[in-house]
């Protein structure tokens, strides 16, 4: 595991079972990006399993790991940990904390899932980075919108690729640690 998981800060109690969506980042941040993204796939039809074990609804469980991914924090022992040490989580979901087991399982049962909500949060990361790219810096001109470094098939491609790896990057994080 990176020491970056380690210091990413992880705000879990936006997934609290329960919670009114309301996420601090706003409507336009990562938070809200990766909820509107679980709630979309749970409204398409898409059957998301929660194993046994855990207060969370399908859509929150999703939401909860598909962003602990976005963030670079892919073990499932240190997700389990995280939630532990959250106690609005604790008590929302009384003190039954999806373990690093379920977690797994869940991720195993729902990896498209989490890939698509993935996605909806890698394209709203590489908006900002592109919105972030055409600030101006201080003493320097805009950047008109011709020419962009963005292109459309790029970020399809982008998104996609970071979905696959950070679910993939999850997977060999967990198998290494279970070595």
């Amino acid at each position: 595991m990176s020491n970056h998981s380690h210091s990413t800060i992880l705000n879990l109690q936006q997934f609290v079972p329960g919670n009114t969506g309301k996420t601090p980042d706003g409507p336009d941040g990562l938070t809200a990006s990766i909820q509107r993204g679980a709630k979309a796939v749970a409204d398409a039809g898409a059957r998301i399993t929660v194993p046994a074990g855990t207060e969370f609804s399908p859509v929150q469980l999703l939401g909860a790991l598909s962003y602990c991914y976005a963030k670079g924090v892919y073990q499932s022992d240190e997700i389990e940990s995280r939630m532990w040490r959250s106690e609005s989580l604790r008590v929302a979901t009384h003190n039954t904390i999806p373990g690093s087991s379920l977690l797994r399982r869940f991720r195993r049962l729902n990896r498209e899932a989490i890939r698509t909500t993935l996605e909806e949060a890698f394209r709203f990361l590489r908006r900002k980075a592109k919105a972030d790219a055409r600030a101006p810096l201080p003493g320097q001109p805009a950047v008109n919108g011709h020419g962009s470094l963005f292109n459309p098939e790029t970020t399809v491609t982008f998104v996609r690729k970071e979905a696959e790896r950070a679910l993939n990057d999850a997977a060999f994080v967990d198998n290494m640690s279970m070595e």
